[in-house]
C-alpha cells in the first residue's frame, strides 16, 4: 500500500518549526478546510503552524458530506439534561477559524445550558463539529 510505502520511507523524520519539533496532527476529513489548533482542542494554545487553512482536496473523502438526522423525541433524547421543557433549538454561540462550533447552546422551553462544540458532537454521534442544526 502507498501509505505503507510513505510510513517505511520517512520513518525516523520529523517536522521541525524553527529550532523546535512540531507538533502534527493527522485526520482524515477536513470538510474542506483546517481547524486552528486553539478551536480544535479546547485550551491549546495557538501556534502560527497550525491555523485553518482551505483543503482543496478534501472533496474525494467519502465524508466530505454528510448528515444525521433525528426525530424530536430522540433529539431530546440525546440532549436530556441540558435542557428542561421542550427543545426549541440549539443555538450556536461560537465558532472557529473554520465554521466548526466551539461552544453551543441548547435551549429548552423551561431551561438552557451551554456545551461544548465536542461535546455536542459527541452526545449527537456527529462526524465533526462543522455542523449546522434545521428543523423539518
Amino acid at each position: 500500500m502507498r501509505t505503507n510505502r510513505a510510513t517505511k520511507r520517512t520513518k525516523g523524520e520529523v517536522v521541525r518549526h524553527g529550532k523546535h519539533v512540531a507538533t502534527t496532527y493527522f485526520f482524515s476529513t477536513s470538510g474542506g478546510q483546517t481547524e486552528s489548533v486553539q478551536f480544535g482542542f479546547p485550551g491549546a494554545t495557538p501556534v502560527s503552524y497550525l491555523k485553518s487553512v482551505p483543503d482543496p482536496y478534501d472533496g474525494a473523502s467519502p465524508y466530505h458530506r454528510w448528515t444525521v438526522r433525528y426525530s424530536q423525541r430522540e433529539i431530546e433524547s440525546r440532549l436530556s439534561g441540558l435542557f428542561s421543557g421542550r427543545l426549541r433549538k440549539i443555538k450556536v454561540l461560537e465558532r472557529g477559524d473554520s465554521p466548526r462550533i466551539v461552544r453551543a447552546r441548547v435551549v429548552g422551553s423551561h431551561g438552557s445550558s451551554n456545551v461544548s462544540g465536542p461535546g455536542l458532537q459527541g452526545l449527537l454521534a456527529l462526524r465533526s463539529t462543522w455542523a449546522r442544526f434545521l428543523r423539518r
